[in-house]
């Protein structure tokens, strides 16, 4: 029966300890999930911001268009 007693105490003990180790890489992994959002975010905004960029270039040049050709006329 003490025998019995000191295993369940063992498997207890290693138990906590798994869960223990098993919260500990899950925050682990919450940080790095949360960096890699943050970079995304980053690379989401630059690239919105690229695809603002060319659009206004696009714009500005069919407005000097259309004036070259409202001055022909």
């Amino acid at each position: 029966m003490e025998e019995l007693k000191r295993t369940i105490i063992d498997i207890s003990s290693q138990a906590n300890s798994t869960t223990r180790e098993i919260q500990k890489r899950s925050k682990q992994l919450e940080l790095i999930n949360l960096e890699f959002k943050s970079k995304l975010d980053e690379i989401e905004q630059t690239v919105l911001y690229d695809a603002s960029q060319r659009d206004n270039r696009n714009k500005a040049t069919e407005i000097f268009r259309l004036t070259h050709e409202l001055d022909k006329t």
